[in-house]
């Protein structure tokens, strides 16, 4: 009778290891579920960078204007730029997607809507297209101008472009320098 006492667990030890992993699972799973959104987020982010470096790279190759603009529907073949809302993006908002438009209007580079409850925010609302000159530099008012990316609201990352064409990520940022 000995040796079956000492085979497996008791109730008691049992019920303290359950116990045990709920209370890590109840600390852990909202964490985890940040650290998942902010690597949406970042994703994201850096996806919309990596497609305005293309953009600003091509014109500085081609020598001549190259765009990059908000597109409804890019991930369906839209090849034109667009202002209009698109279910919960509304026309400033560059969630929807967007494409990179060579100076003949074809199109380099298509990214669709962004996963859900991710937005990207243009400041001035206004900010519709980007163009980046054979210098890199962006044309008109665009210098200043910044994409605010969050996830429902939360975990802000700005996007900033600045006169010369760079592009640069800072975090919660209420302006950006020119």
């Amino acid at each position: 009778m000995g040796n079956y006492l000492k085979q497996g667990f008791t109730l008691i030890e049992l019920m303290i290891t359950l116990v045990i992993a709920g209370i890590l699972l109840v600390i852990g799973v909202p964490a985890m579920h940040d650290m998942i959104v902010e690597q949406r987020l970042s994703a994201s982010v850096n996806e919309f960078i990596a497609a305005a470096n293309f953009a600003r790279s091509e014109a500085i190759k081609r020598g001549r204007p190259v765009k990059i603009c908000r597109s409804v529907k890019a991930e369906t073949d839209s090849d034109a730029c667009s202002t209009s809302s698109s279910g919960d993006y509304d026309s400033s908002d560059w969630g929807s997607g967007w494409i990179v438009l060579d100076p003949d209007n074809q199109v380099l580079l298509r990214q669709g809507a962004l996963p859900n409850k991710i937005y990207a925010a243009a400041k001035p609302t206004s900010l519709r297209a980007i163009t980046f000159i054979g210098s890199g530099a962006p044309t008109g008012t665009v210098a200043g101008a910044r994409l605010i990316f969050s996830y429902d609201g939360k975990f802000d990352r700005t996007v900033c472009i600045t006169r010369a064409g760079r592009i640069r990520v800072i975090p919660d940022a209420v302006t950006c320098p020119t």
